[in-house]
């Protein structure tokens, strides 16, 4: 006589306990389909973590509530960089270049509800930096405060090339002359030079930057590059 699994036979007590657990299939489904549906299932969403707060939700921050923490970063983000661009529009003044980082960042500061948020923050930067270096040469010219530190660098000859000159030294020599002929740019060519080139801005935000035409703009650097190429023949054509 066959026993029924799970049936209990007359007197004989079980508790929920000693039954065996079974799960039953559904209906029309096999062991295969469960496994193909489990390696079907779509993994959980890996949480990648938080990319670097971009230069426009930075400034965005600072526009609206004077965030301290985002406006840091914005500066340390670029101080480098624009102190550069500005020591060179300087003629190479250290202190001018600290001076002009300084006002500008203020002026950011100031006019921080002005930013858009729709738009690139670095032109934005550039622009007002590149204002105050303007502003600061009209008010230098204004008053003859001209210094005359660039206009004697300026006045000095490259140093000529000598004959069979060590790389280092050629290099050396390549490079001050460069910075010179920089410096002896007519000043929308030269600043147009500078924000393409040093700053790394593209011609269309270069171009409003100095509120020009792209075109306009691009025939500035082309000259700048013919006046450049003229001042470094020598250097460049040296054995």
């Amino acid at each position: 006589m066959r026993t029924l699994i799970g049936v209990p036979r007359p007197g004989v007590s079980l508790s929920t306990d000693s039954l065996p657990l079974a799960v039953a299939p559904a209906t029309g489904s096999t062991p295969a389909d469960a496994d193909a549906h489990a390696r079907a299932a779509p993994a959980p969403p890996r949480v990648a973590p938080d990319d670097p707060p971009s230069d426009e939700s930075l400034m965005a921050r600072v526009s609206a509530t004077g965030d301290d923490r985002a406006f840091n970063e914005l500066y340390r983000r670029h101080r480098r960089a624009l102190h550069a661009y500005l020591g060179r529009l300087a003629g190479g003044d250290g202190r001018s270049a600290e001076e002009m980082m300084q006002e500008s960042l203020e002026r950011l500061y100031r006019g921080r509800g002005g930013f858009d948020p729709n738009r690139r923050f670095k032109p934005w930067l550039y622009t007002i930096a590149t204002n105050v270096a303007r502003d600061r040469a009209r008010r230098r010219a204004a008053t003859r405060e001209a210094h005359g530190d660039v206009e004697i660098w300026l006045a000095g000859a490259p140093a000529p090339a000598a004959d069979g000159p060590e790389a280092a030294l050629a290099a050396r020599r390549l490079m001050i002359a460069a910075e010179r002929a920089i410096l002896g740019l007519p000043e929308a060519e030269r600043a147009a030079f500078l924000l393409v080139r040093r700053a790394g801005l593209e011609y269309r935000e270069a171009a409003s930057v100095l509120g020009c035409s792209v075109p306009a703009f691009k025939m500035r650097v082309s000259r700048a590059l013919e006046r450049l190429a003229t001042a470094l023949q020598p250097f460049l054509e040296a054995p």
